[in-house]
């Protein structure tokens, strides 16, 4: 379980790919990272469809917090 925490919490910041629609008033999604399949969370209450390339912001518990990666790009400076 240590090991693969410490390799999680590398994970953020870093480019995911949602593998099950993320619908946080539904209670369900996951992502892909590192071969690796997480329960995933979207930041906002907006779905996130399966096949979407998003990014790992945070960890909550045993979910990953994500974005729609077009979403950060568009954010950055």
């Amino acid at each position: 379980l240590v090991g693969s925490e410490m390799c999680i919490r590398d994970s953020i910041g870093q480019e995911c790919l949602v593998t099950e629609d993320i619908d946080n008033l539904a209670g369900r999604g996951a992502v892909s990272v590192g071969g690796k399949v997480w329960t995933a969370r979207a930041q906002t209450d907006a779905p996130i469809p399966a096949g979407t390339a998003a990014i790992v912001l945070r960890i909550e518990g045993v979910k990953l917090i994500v974005t729609p990666a077009c979403v950060t790009a568009g954010a950055k400076e």
